[in-house]
């Protein structure tokens, strides 16, 4: 019986150990936890507002590598290629421009594609399949041109050969490269 009482002692003082154990580690345990869990809270803060700063960097690297078309000179021809005073003798549409020195832009072979809209907003093309990919969608090409870029100013041109009968009125001319507009000009015939 004796036996039984130390043992229910021993029982006893285990337990109360155990409690002032708990009582003197748990609010610690449960600190560190809540500490813990704002530290985490904070790291993926941090996560996302640098995904976030990336994206955005990336945008303005994406805008930066993009070309510039300037100086768009575009030239209504006739067949003998002489300055077209009338719309009905319109063969050949010359559109000579340059393209800006970019240090951010691939380098390498590109494609210029060409669009001229007429004034009922039509694209002139030649066939059904002379398309290209812009934003999420396919539109038609007047004229398409491989250049090879390096980095550099260049001057450059490319030509639409009229097969169409042309109406008089305002021209808009887009230049394409990457699939991104980089340049428009525009010309109208009154006669």
């Amino acid at each position: 019986q004796m036996f039984s009482i130390s043992l229910a002692i021993g029982i006893v003082v285990i337990y109360a150990v155990i409690l002032i154990v708990r009582q003197i580690v748990e609010p610690k345990l449960v600190a560190e936890n809540e500490e813990l869990g704002q530290k985490y809270q904070e790291a993926a803060g941090n996560v996302v507002a640098l995904t976030e700063e990336k994206t955005a960097l990336q945008e303005q690297v994406d805008i930066a590598s993009q070309l510039e078309a300037r100086n768009i000179v575009i030239e209504p021809q006739t067949k003998r290629g002489g300055k077209a005073r009338y719309i009905s003798k319109v063969a050949i549409i010359k559109v000579s421009y340059t393209i800006a020195k970019n240090n951010t832009a691939k380098t390498g072979n590109k494609v210029v594609y060409l669009r001229v809209t007429t004034p009922d907003g039509s694209v002139l093309h030649k066939q059904a399949s002379d398309r290209f990919q812009f934003e999420d969608q396919q539109i038609y090409y007047s004229a398409r041109k491989n250049f090879e870029y390096g980095g550099q100013e260049m001057d450059d041109v490319v030509y639409y050969t009229v097969t169409e009968t042309l109406t008089k009125g305002k021209y808009e001319v887009e230049l394409f490269v990457d699939g991104v507009m980089i340049g428009r000009g525009s010309f109208e015939f009154k006669k």
